[in-house]
């Protein structure tokens, strides 16, 4: 039996906030296939060979989860932290920061 279940069956929320829960959901994937959708655009409009859009969803998604955790204060310094780990791992960071700029709209 999963430690996650109760009696063999799922459990249920408590709360009964199904509805708001589906809702957050849902805006989430929106934004996430918002920033994915811009990304393209971006590697599309620099000549960025497809072969490399895995790693460079891989930075958006890494920066994107920065943006949702940390304040403007801390973000630039997790940012250039972003580009340098990003650069050692094969990315082109005049690429990368026409991601920021053009993704995210980070100056």
């Amino acid at each position: 039996m999963c430690p996650r279940t109760l009696g063999g069956q799922a459990g249920r929320r408590s709360d009964g906030d199904a509805a708001a829960q589906a809702e957050h959901y849902r805006a989430a994937a929106e934004h996430s296939a918002l920033r994915i959708l811009r990304l393209k655009q971006v590697l599309g409009d620099l000549g960025v060979p497809f072969t490399l859009y895995v790693a460079y969803t891989g930075f958006t998604l890494h920066v994107d989860k920065q943006i949702r955790r940390f304040d403007h204060a801390a973000l630039r310094t997790l940012v250039a932290h972003a580009l340098q780990r990003w650069t050692c791992h094969g990315c082109d960071p005049a690429v990368l920061k026409a991601v920021c700029e053009r993704v995210f709209e980070l100056g």
